[in-house]
């Protein structure tokens, strides 16, 4: 989408990021700070047509806008000043939906990262830096999915760093 047609905050962000792919209402993208994780950026608009983030890796919404040259302004249509309270629930409702969305392809994506791994340790063959370092990163992912399906963090054992 051309971002001299963008009408709002979703439509001006989507052009700003990097390998954007949809999945149903919401959006997955990089994220634009840098780290290396694929996909790990939601996008999904809220009722009120504001744009509402969340970064897997956990970076801040204000972050994610400015690395964009955008501000934390831009992600809304206009300042929210009488949303009833019915608009406010509703909000939490699609916020809450869209993160379910996105949590369930982080889940998906990353078992699979587990599963290639667990593969090729029951054919006793060793994960390289690389791989483990992906392994570690997998496992943070999928223990920040879980948190926001079940809002209870999986325990997992202390690995040295």
């Amino acid at each position: 989408m051309n971002a001299a047609i963008a009408h709002g905050p979703v439509d001006r962000l989507l052009p700003l990021l990097q390998n954007v792919r949809r999945f149903g209402d919401a959006v997955r993208a990089d994220c634009p700070l840098g780290h290396s994780s694929r996909g790990s950026l939601s996008v999904a608009e809220g009722h009120d047509g504001r744009a509402l983030l969340k970064c897997f890796v956990g970076c801040e919404a204000a972050d994610i806008a400015a690395a964009v040259g955008l501000r934390l302004s831009d992600l809304f249509h206009a300042p929210i000043t009488c949303a009833t309270p019915e608009e406010r629930k509703e909000t939490r409702q699609r916020v809450r939906e869209a993160n379910w969305s996105a949590a369930l392809s982080v889940l998906a994506l990353e078992a699979r990262v587990v599963l290639v791994a667990a593969r090729q340790l029951k054919y006793w063959q060793t994960l390289d830096e690389d791989d483990d370092r992906r392994l570690l990163e997998a496992l943070k992912r999928i223990e920040s999915a879980a948190n926001i399906l079940t809002n209870v963090p999986l325990w997992r054992p202390k690995v040295a760093a």
